[in-house]
């Protein structure tokens, strides 16, 4: 396969977002040889609202929530300067505008979130009314659901400067991603490894994406020789039950499938106030051969849910 223009690869300058492109780049590479070339992948760096706020550690929550991880990407796609993005999947709204597609996935790496601390190995070690920092409401939920005594305070920045204020006691205890640690060189940091039987990971934990605009079928072509159909196959089952579960960004939600054999995937969900103090648990399982099947499936346990869940739930958080 020949290409005439150099791919214009988009992404963040974090540290761990030039591994994850790094990652892409490579498999890139490894699919067309011919794109080794001098000057056939371009990586251009982009700045995002995102970024902005996480500098001033301002709560992501209030000040636009996961779209300010990919505006500017997909502006700048619109506007022919990169021809993709990539992504933490996680970090992506459940629903993409609709010009916009991410049909390609990566292997997903480890999806566990990881407890941190100089003080203890669990939160439940962790002395009365400790300081907990995150910026993420389904993790504030799980924390204040079983530690109610807990001060959840904002926390954000990259995985290095999150690891020096928690060595600085700036906060008790935290919770990343493991798959973050791992990408991002802090392996050795990692502590206590959070089951997902324990607590469901955020949806698309793990996963690499790579997003373009819905009329770039070349881009179609060129991505299909490295995209993971059984990561793709859960990512789709998750996002589909997060679109139905319509929350917003200030919404507690996990999920996280898993294939049980060749074609049967299970997902197990959970939905939560913020405040901890209700938390609401399902799952379902089926075959799946198709996108079209993933999705069904995660939209019926969304419909099903939220059938059950007061019509108030996400409001009142």
């Amino acid at each position: 396969m020949r290409f005439t223009t150099p791919i214009r690869i988009g992404t963040r300058k974090s540290a761990l977002a030039l591994a994850q492109t790094d990652i892409v780049v490579a498999a890139l590479k490894k699919a067309h040889p011919n794109l080794s070339e001098d000057g056939a992948i371009e990586v251009v760096h982009l700045n995002t609202l995102g970024d902005s706020t996480q500098k001033q550690n301002l709560s992501l929550v209030e000040h636009g929530g996961k779209a300010l991880w990919a505006t500017e990407h997909e502006q700048a796609m619109r506007q022919g300067h990169v021809d993709c993005a990539v992504h933490s999947v996680k970090d992506i709204p459940g629903l993409l505008p609709e010009d916009m597609v991410m049909p390609c996935f990566l292997p997903r790496a480890a999806a566990e979130d990881v407890f941190l601390s100089p003080r203890a190995d669990t939160i439940m070690d962790l002395p009365e009314g400790a300081i907990f920092g995150t910026s993420s409401p389904r993790r504030q939920a799980y924390v204040l659901s079983k530690r109610p005594d807990l001060k959840v305070v904002t926390f954000r920045g990259n995985v290095g400067s999150r690891l020096k204020k928690l060595e600085e006691g700036i906060v008790d205890g935290t919770f990343l991603a493991l798959a973050g640690m791992q990408r991002a060189g802090y392996e050795d940091a990692v502590q206590t490894v959070m089951s997902p039987s324990k607590m469901i990971p955020a949806v698309g934990q793990g996963a690499i994406g790579i997003e373009f605009l819905k009329n770039r079928d070349d881009l179609a072509d060129i991505f299909e020789a490295i995209n993971c159909e059984t990561t793709r196959m859960c990512i789709e089952v998750e996002r589909a039950w997060l679109r139905v579960m319509d929350g917003s960004c200030r919404s507690p939600l996990a999920g996280y499938a898993v294939f049980t054999d060749d074609k049967h995937i299970t997902l197990n969900v959970m939905a939560a106030r913020l405040d901890g103090s209700e938390v609401s648990y399902d799952t379902t399982d089926g075959a799946v051969e198709n996108v079209n099947e993933a999705i069904a499936l995660g939209a019926n346990l969304g419909q099903k849910m939220k059938a059950v869940l007061p019509p108030d739930f996400f409001e009142a958080a």
